[in-house]
């Protein structure tokens, strides 16, 4: 599992939600217990929210390290310098 903000790439930042998507669908086959197709609703849910900061890849470079990265270059300034509130 990779988190999301850490990722510089966008299309990683896509390959890593469809992986998780995956894996919460899976949760909520009729082979598992109703604890894990809670979860796996709940994961949705939250997948589903999620996706809306995803579709747009300037949203996505908003709060991502790859706009932490893109502002220290605009800015000539070192990315380690650049404060980010998450």
């Amino acid at each position: 599992m990779w988190l999301l903000k850490e990722i510089t790439g966008y299309s990683e930042t896509i390959a890593a939600y469809n992986q998780e998507l995956s894996y919460f669908q899976s949760l909520g086959t009729s082979k598992n217990s109703k604890l894990n197709k809670k979860m796996s609703q709940g994961g949705l849910a939250f997948l589903a929210y999620l996706k809306t900061y995803l579709h747009v890849r300037s949203l996505w470079m908003s709060w991502s390290k790859a706009g932490v990265l893109e502002a220290a270059c605009i800015l000539n300034f070192p990315a380690k310098n650049v404060q980010v509130k998450y």
